[in-house]
């Protein structure tokens, strides 16, 4: 794996199509016109994403990191490029670009480990291979190295990936708790860096 110097410097959904339905059955008010687009608002509501299928393309946008002393401290050019391999059934590319021209080009593949199950991995082609997870129409993945956890969200929402990566000190800053059965310990760990970013289809 590179150094992740970007990583660190060095149910509301079915409460609102049920309201949305709820509201539109029993409102003796309503127009044909409002019920129309009411029916509308929760079928849009409910569109499964389906991964990698609907992430397919070129994406770009610029990638924001902010800390807890800094704010937000650097901006950085990113794209994500994720195409199906024609020679490998169930791959895809999944390569990250940041930079002015694509300085820091990493083309790792994302690879089908369980598609029924949603599981899938990111292999960086130097043995870093990274499990990752399509929960709730975001790729989750959740890894650690050199003393830091970093989890991360790709969520395609409107046509836009909102990519987040949050890491943090495996460290803990805190331990409370464990005062008795029902009071557990429990471990606060310390936020290191947050990056964002809003990628749209080029």
């Amino acid at each position: 794996m590179k150094k992740i110097i970007l990583y660190f410097p060095t149910f509301l959904f079915f409460s609102f199509s049920f309201s949305v339905l709820f509201f539109t059955a029993c409102s003796p008010r309503l127009t044909k016109e409002t019920k129309k687009t009411a029916e509308t608002t929760a079928k849009t509501a409910s569109r499964t994403i389906v991964f990698p299928r609907d992430y397919i393309g070129d994406w770009e946008g610029t990638l924001m990191l902010h800390s807890p002393t800094k704010g937000q401290f650097q901006e950085v050019k990113m794209a994500l490029k994720i195409h199906p391999l024609k020679d490998s059934a169930g791959q895809y590319t999944f390569q990250l670009i940041y930079g002015d021209g694509g300085a820091d080009n990493r083309p790792y593949r994302l690879v089908a480990v369980d598609s029924t199950k949603n599981h899938w991995l990111v292999d960086e082609n130097d043995g870093i291979k990274l499990d990752g997870y399509f929960i709730d129409n975001t790729f989750i993945q959740l890894f650690s190295i050199e003393g830091v956890t970093l989890t991360c969200f790709d969520r395609l929402e409107n046509g836009v990936i909102y990519h987040e990566i949050v890491s943090a000190k495996q460290k803990p800053v805190r331990t409370s708790g464990g005062t008795s059965k029902d009071t557990p310990s429990v471990d606060s760990n310390p936020i290191l860096s947050v990056q964002k970013a809003f990628l749209r289809r080029k």
